[in-house]
């Protein structure tokens, strides 16, 4: 087996570990040793910027007769002292990467520092024995220089080789619960065991039952040469796929954000990609099979993967996904660890939820960064998880119960986007309206801390939340959305028109309520779209109760209108009833598609203008851009130069089904300005509400609007004249 030279220099301060191969045979008679710093991100914690790092120190044995002195950083230091600390690794450009990861010490919750253990208590009780007994040194009392001149003394004791212990061998001292130095000579020694799940939530510690290790080595991984030798971290290039809501688009951007902070490569061709990362979803049976399919075919082509998302959390026994690193969905800000393991040969699983007093919070830090699919559009999730127990609902297994981030993080996070170029950000989760109830906030609380850090040009999109909860905020909500930075638009799905389905889906709600919110809606916010979805073929749905669905979509004619067919999810109630024949679940699912592809929403829409935020290219080519109007209308308008990202008006020169096509135009009435200054606010609201009106649009030509207008300045100057009177 080659072994793997790291030459370091800490003291003419170029802190850069260089790999290269020598002789097996160099070090036959010597226990070899690598000591290194590793930067680790402080996920999860507000005491210190975003970015920042503690220290890892990493102890082995040199031989038999001689042992490396522990040095470990006691955190009772301040705050300042950590921030001296990564200002110097900064200025210094320290390259703080280990290519063999065996931790021995990390911070915890408390004070002291924390030997790497299952056990933590004693784990505690071990380091701080360690400090008393001078063993263990606090880095905080002595000087950097001193701090660098110790390390490179250590460092130039020996030469700096890594021998890879096998990872059979590692599991096995694992499970044993045996210490490192009782494995055989030959192999270097740590006071603990390898185990990269033992690393310390960097919050508080936490159970880790769920979360296991298995290092078995995949047999179709580079043949006839081992990973481990020769991995040099961030030499690789991964392949990013995902599945599913906007929330798991927001995971896999957080995710690709880590992994090219890392120095990785993010490539959209899989072919040339020297691992998989395929972000999944269990909501429906065919997008999972899609998964399983790219999985199989990354196999074929000698493609390391890692599956994270939602079908992993949900249930990580399942046969294909066996021997395949997962990535749950609160660890996605140790995909780089994953990444880095996964190409050594390894198999890891990282399931676990994360806690803070016990109490799960809403996951990795929102202050991550990114590579947004779209540079221009940012996806906050501002909680995971939901209140309800749908009964056909798989997603709710893996999300598990509300968490919501705090107003502060959110509006933080919206901050800093808006600060890198960002014109859009939408606002999602499982359940928007739900937001809060975890916490002791509210939706509309943080919706106005929101709204009141969004500068001119850009919007905000607010995504699905399901009846129950909005109810309680209609008028809040109906305000927010006549925002003139807001799109007013709601995504409230109703899934049936049956009361008696909606209550074997333990929905939680009536067809009254649905129909109480859109009626609401549409009156307080004039020219609103609801979008909805439904589904067709529930086990328990009758005849009856799909011609009720049908009223109810023929009712209101949704623009937008998300048709599912049932299918049976695995650990599901609904799954254990009874299914309806395969040939009436795809008769109504058609029959529905048919009613709406009947009514056009956007008929009589030609030679309207409207304002519209251009955000991206359309798939068509390269011959449209993509925007949308207040009301999130989709428009095409033929592609110029530098239109992404701004605001134009345009004049409506065609509809199909989905969309309009617009060509630009001047804005409407701007020769009235001088009026409009002089009008009050109130007056302004409502001339911008009516004018913001699809159906008064779809009335008025661009006369009439002015029509309308002077003759209301007219009934106003005649109302105050009879009053002052």
């Amino acid at each position: 087996m080659k072994l793997l030279k790291f030459q370091n220099s800490l003291k003419s301060r170029r802190k850069r570990l260089m790999p290269c191969f020598s002789d097996e045979d160099q070090m036959e008679d010597e226990t070899t040793f690598l000591c290194g710093l590793k930067k680790i991100p402080r996920y999860g914690t507000t005491s210190v910027p975003p970015n920042r790092a503690v220290i890892k120190v990493i102890e082995y044995k040199v031989t038999p007769q001689d042992t490396l002195p522990g040095i470990a950083l006691k955190f009772n230091s301040s705050v300042a002292e950590i921030k001296r600390l990564n200002r110097l690794w900064s200025q210094e450009s320290f390259f703080l990467r280990e290519t063999l990861s065996i931790p021995l010490f990390s911070q915890s919750s408390d004070e002291s520092t924390a030997v790497i253990s299952k056990d933590k208590q004693a784990a505690k009780q071990t380091v701080d024995q360690s400090f008393e007994n001078g063993e263990l040194e606090d880095l905080s009392k002595i000087s950097v220089d001193d701090f660098f001149n110790k390390i490179d003394r250590t460092i130039q004791h020996s030469v700096m080789n890594v021998r890879r212990i096998e990872a059979k061998s590692s599991i096995d001292t694992i499970e044993r619960g045996e210490s490192a130095e009782k494995q055989e000579k030959g192999r270097f020694v740590t006071s603990q065991p390898d185990d990269i799940e033992d690393v310390s939530d960097f919050l508080a510690p936490r159970e880790r039952k769920d979360v296991k290790l298995n290092s078995d080595y995949k047999k179709y991984l580079w043949p006839g040469k081992s990973c481990a030798d020769s991995f040099i971290p961030g030499a690789y290039s991964v392949y990013v796929k995902t599945w599913g809501c906007t929330h798991n688009s927001s995971d896999s951007e957080y995710m690709a954000g880590l992994i090219s902070s890392a120095g990785y490569g993010i490539v959209d061709d899989p072919s040339m990609a020297d691992i998989w990362l395929l972000n999944s979803c269990t909501v429906k049976t065919p997008s999972e099979q899609h998964v399983q399919n790219e999985l199989e075919k990354a196999k074929g082509l000698n493609k390391p993967v890692i599956v994270s998302g939602c079908v992993p959390q949900a249930e990580p026994s399942i046969p294909w996904l066996q021997g395949v690193s997962l990535v749950g969905i609160q660890q996605i800000d140790r995909i780089v660890e994953v990444v880095e393991e996964t190409l050594k040969g390894n198999t890891v699983q990282l399931l676990n939820y994360r806690k803070v007093k016990g109490k799960r919070t809403a996951g990795a830090r929102l202050d991550l960064p990114k590579v947004r699919r779209n540079p221009l559009v940012e996806i906050i999730a501002i909680n995971t998880g939901c209140l309800n127990n749908c009964t056909y609902c798989k997603t709710k297994k893996a999300r598990g119960n509300l968490a919501s981030y705090s107003i502060e993080e959110i509006v933080d996070r919206a901050e800093s986007c808006i600060s890198e170029g960002v014109k859009e950000i939408w606002l999602t989760s499982e359940d928007l309206g739900a937001y809060g109830r975890d916490i002791d906030c509210t939706l509309p609380e943080l919706l106005k801390a929101v709204t009141a850090k969004l500068p001119d040009g850009v919007m905000l999109r607010l995504g699905m939340t399901n009846p129950p909860y909005i109810l309680d905020y209609l008028e809040e909500i109906g305000e927010i959305l006549n925002h003139p930075c807001v799109y007013s638009f709601l995504h409230i799905p109703v899934q049936s028109g049956s009361d008696a389905v909606l209550q074997d889906m333990r929905r939680e709600y009536n067809v009254n309520d649905f129909c109480a919110v859109v009626e609401f809606m549409k009156k307080k916010v004039p020219g609103i779209t609801i979008a909805t979805d439904v589904i067709c073929g529930f086990p328990t749905e009758t005849e009856q109760d799909f011609n009720d669905t049908l009223d109810l979509v023929k009712k209101y004619r949704f623009a937008s209108l998300f048709i599912n067919q049932f299918y049976p999810r695995p650990g599901t109630p609904a799954a254990k009833l009874k299914r309806l024949d395969t040939t009436v679940v795809k008769d109504r699912t058609r029959r529905m598609t048919q009613l709406f592809n009947s009514y056009e929403p956007y008929q009589n829409r030609v030679g309207l203008k409207y304002q519209v935020l251009i955000t991206e290219r359309s798939f068509r080519g390269d011959d449209y851009l993509v925007g949308h109007n207040k009301f999130y209308e989709q428009i095409l308008v033929a592609n110029q130069p530098d239109l992404l990202g701004k605001k134009v008006w345009v004049k409506i020169v065609s509809c199909s089904k989905h969309s309009m096509v617009g060509e630009l135009t001047v804005q409407p009435a701007a020769y009235i300005s001088n009026i409009w200054q002089f009008c009050s606010s109130p007056i302004k609201d409502s001339i911008v509400n009516l004018y913001n009106t699809s159906a008064f649009y779809a009335k008025c030509t661009d006369f009439k609007i002015l029509l309308f207008i002077w003759c209301f300045l007219c009934m106003l100057a005649i109302g105050m004249k009879f009053f002052l009177k």
